[in-house]
């Protein structure tokens, strides 16, 4: 765990490996809350923008699969080379 390798993945963690490991810990809880509650929201925000953009992605392609099929709700219908006919 403490080697110097940049972009490597522990394959197998158990509590051995980070056991020595220091975590400060604040004499006064006090102290972190201002940063623990505004990185609770950030993560929330974020949470609901990736809901957000797997939904427009999803919308995004549906609408576009609509269009190359010629189904976008206007009066046009497929004719030969999948080009629109009025």
């Amino acid at each position: 765990m403490l080697k110097n390798e940049y972009g490597s993945v522990q394959q197998h963690l158990e509590a051995k490996h980070i056991a020595g490991i220091l975590v400060p810990i604040p004499p006064k809880w006090d102290d972190v809350e201002e940063i623990i509650e505004p990185t609770r929201a950030a993560v929330q925000a974020r949470e609901k923008l990736e809901e957000a953009l797997l939904t427009l992605t999803s919308e995004t392609q549906n609408l576009l699969a609509r269009l190359i099929n010629g189904r976008n709700g206007k009066n046009g219908k497929n004719g030969k080379n999948g080009k629109m006919l009025q």
